[in-house]
């Protein structure tokens, strides 16, 4: 079995929409029997006047009746095709980087809240059917996401590194047969090129608390081999940048730490072309090693791996 990145956001999908439509099936069948006790409740204005009420209660009950049914049948239209939409607007979010992952959660619960208000004006069914179709709205997004990151980590990744026409080529898949020497959970690399490559992590410096960055070589790996990796690196055959801008959160700022996989020349370029002087920094200082980064992109933006090496670059 081997899934390519993209086909493994489309198994995700897949299995997580039976359950889904099971939960919408049920759905519909409840909102069938709200609509009828609805309609059965609902009493028309002629109910004060006794003399009219024999004439007009059949007419006005059904009136009512189709009146909810058609809001009801409308507003579960509305909301399949909007789920059916997320599912693609899904797919394209888990190729993003975390922070375009979780901005897409935010927003997609934000929609959930408007659709609830005006769901709650539309219909008399409120607590019971607005908090199912909120769970509902967000459950999914949220199982797809876990199941294909479970997939992920399950899964062993194999990252294919080759040498064709245009350059060096790298390829990410996710693979595991009997007897191909890879095991669940493992990340490998097939290093398809002439040179040993090299999976170095980066401890980038803080501006005005340390006084240089850090790196470590966590493995070797040689020419024409598919060996085992300590764990997926963010970048491959591209550039080690000489500083990387500190990472942030709630409580403050904090290192940031990548991890590369290169050959020997762009290993040596990193350690030895750079003068740290420019930034307030001493020569890369090489240590036994490195805490593994927890906060890991899932697709970590290329610009800034050539904008602190231009900067270097230009100022020499």
């Amino acid at each position: 079995m081997v899934l390519s990145p993209l086909e493994l956001e489309y198994v995700s999908v897949i299995i997580c929409v039976p359950l889904f439509a099971y939960l919408w099936y049920r759905f519909f069948l409840w909102s069938i029997r709200c609509s009828g006790r609805l309609a059965k409740d609902a009493k028309p204005a002629s109910a004060k006047n006794p003399e009219l009420q024999d004439s007009d209660n059949s007419d006005s009950k059904s009136v009512m009746e189709g009146l909810i049914k058609t809001v009801n049948g409308v507003l579960d239209v509305a909301g399949a095709v909007s789920l059916v939409v997320m599912d693609i607007i899904i797919i394209k979010a888990a190729l993003l980087n975390d922070g375009a992952r979780w901005t897409f959660v935010v927003l997609m619960l934000l929609a959930t809240v408007v659709s609830s208000l005006f769901w709650c004006k539309v219909t008399k069914v409120k607590k019971e059917r607005i908090a199912y179709i909120a769970g509902l709205i967000m459950m999914f997004p949220m199982a797809m996401m876990g199941t294909n990151s479970l997939l992920r980590w399950v899964l062993p990744d194999v990252v294919t590194i080759a040498v064709g026409e245009s350059g060096v080529r790298t390829q990410t898949s996710y693979e595991w047969c009997a007897g191909n020497g890879t095991r669940l959970t493992g990340s490998y690399i097939d290093n398809q090129t002439l040179d040993t490559l090299y999976r170095v992590v980066v401890a980038y410096a803080l501006p005005e608390e340390d006084t240089r960055n850090v790196y470590c070589v966590t493995g070797e790996f040689p020419p024409d081999s598919l060996s085992k990796m300590k764990g997926r690196a963010d970048y491959y055959m591209l550039p080690i940048p000489p500083w990387m801008t500190p990472s942030h959160n709630r409580w403050g700022r904090y290192r940031t730490k990548r991890v590369f996989v290169v050959n020997k020349l762009q290993l040596l370029r990193f350690v030895n072309d750079y003068d740290m002087s420019i930034f307030g920094l001493k020569p890369h200082l090489k240590v036994n090693s490195i805490s593994e980064p927890r906060d890991r992109p899932v697709n970590p933006d290329k610009r800034e791996l050539f904008e602190y090496r231009d900067i270097l670059y230009n100022a020499k």
